[in-house]
C-alpha cells in the first residue's frame, strides 16, 4: 500500500530511500492547546542516510522562536511522548513545495511504498492510504 504523507516542513528524500515515519500523540499542558490544533506531523528518519526531521515539540520547547536564533533540541524524539503509528517503507515520490507567502514556507508530498505499519494506540488520522 502506498502511503500519502504531506509534511509542513521540506525533507528532499531521494527516490528509493527507506524511511521510517513516527506519529507522536500531542502532548496536553503547556502549549498543548496549540499544538491540539496543528495538523497530525511525523517524526522522519531516512533510514538510508540517518537524516532525522521532526516538529519543535517532538524534540524539546523552548521560550524563543526566531528564524536568526538557532536553539538546541534533542536528536531523537522525547522519551515522554507516545506513539501512535509507524510505518516503515521506500520513497516512491517526494515533491518539496515552495510557498509564496509573507515570509517563504516549504512543505514536502511524499509518496511511500509500506513495507511495516505497526498501530501502537488506537485509530489514528496520521496520514492518507492509497491502494497500491
Amino acid at each position: 500500500m502506498t502511503v500519502i504523507v504531506p509534511l509542513a516542513y521540506p525533507a528532499a528524500i531521494p527516490v528509493g530511500h527507506r524511511v521510517e515515519l513516527t506519529w507522536y500523540l500531542k502532548p496536553s499542558g503547556r502549549g498543548g492547546g496549540r499544538l491540539a490544533s496543528l495538523p497530525p506531523q511525523p517524526f522522519l528518519v531516512d533510514l538510508d542516510s540517518g537524516v532525522r526531521y521532526g516538529a519543535h515539540w517532538q524534540l524539546g520547547e523552548h521560550d524563543r522562536f526566531r528564524s536568526d536564533w538557532p536553539n538546541r533540541y534533542a536528536l531523537d524524539p522525547l522519551p515522554e511522548l507516545r506513539a501512535e503509528r509507524v510505518v516503515r517503507g521506500r520513497v516512491a515520490a517526494c515533491t518539496v513545495v515552495h510557498l509564496d507567502l509573507s515570509e517563504p514556507y516549504q512543505q514536502t508530498m511524499l509518496l511511500v511504498d509500506e513495507e511495516e505499519n505497526v498501530a501502537l494506540a488506537g485509530p489514528s488520522e496520521a496520514g492518507e492510504e492509497r491502494g497500491s
